[in-house]
């Protein structure tokens, strides 16, 4: 089964790239989810703004097929922002400033702001 690669963001602007990746090639997590038959890792944005971080979250998911508890068939089991949090434009427009926009994927449903994809 071909599974999509592991991503990671950094908030917090405290590590290099390469000691965020190190101490989670190492982590128990990323084990389980290689022996799960996911990719290697990579990092996919460093940031310090917190907005943009949970927005592009949520775009990722959006992108790989959407949560699980919408009906999707990413690997995540919810959303990282629930689709009527009213902080979801600000999210949404931070990540797309700083990392662009991402296409949407997931299944079609209501959402506070609409779709922030392409």
């Amino acid at each position: 089964m071909n599974k999509t690669a592991l991503t990671l963001f950094d908030s917090g602007g405290y590590q290099t790239a390469a000691q965020i990746l190190n101490n989670t090639l190492n982590s128990p997590r990323h084990k389980m989810l290689t022996t799960k038959g996911f990719g290697s890792m990579h990092l996919a944005g460093q940031s310090i703004n917190y907005g943009a971080i949970r927005g592009r979250e949520q775009q990722l998911i959006d992108y790989l097929g959407g949560a699980l508890s919408i009906g999707g068939s990413a690997r995540n089991k919810i959303n990282g922002i629930a689709d009527f949090n009213p902080n979801r434009p600000f999210y949404f427009s931070d990540a797309i400033a700083e990392f662009g926009a991402l296409p949407d994927n997931s299944p079609y449903r209501l959402r506070f702001g609409g779709n922030y994809g392409l």
